[in-house]
């Protein structure tokens, strides 16, 4: 690896370093993933934690912590199916 931190020249132990790469590394995978760029920053945090889908937002956000079988996003249009989509995708990209 020819990059170096600028600050202390070494990269394998410099943690801003390594933090500048690793969120370096997560827009990459994110930009590549052909989510939409208007959804691309949403995340469980994004979702309003009073709306109709809190307890949806709930169980999506437990399923990521610990993917056990399928999750199914059923609603109608405008409940934020997509929202959490991508919010899963993050977590998942992250």
């Amino acid at each position: 690896m020819d990059e170096v931190c600028e600050r202390c020249h070494y990269w394998q132990t410099c943690p801003e370093y390594q933090a500048a790469r690793r969120a370096s590394i997560i827009e990459a995978r994110i930009e590549s993933s052909g989510i939409p760029e208007a959804y691309q920053s949403k995340t469980f945090a994004t979702s309003k934690p009073d709306a109709p889908n809190a307890g949806a937002v709930e169980i999506a956000n437990a399923w990521a912590l610990d993917p056990d079988g399928w999750l199914y996003l059923h609603g109608q249009v405008g409940v934020g199916k997509t929202h959490l989509a991508c919010a899963l995708a993050s977590h998942i990209l992250d």
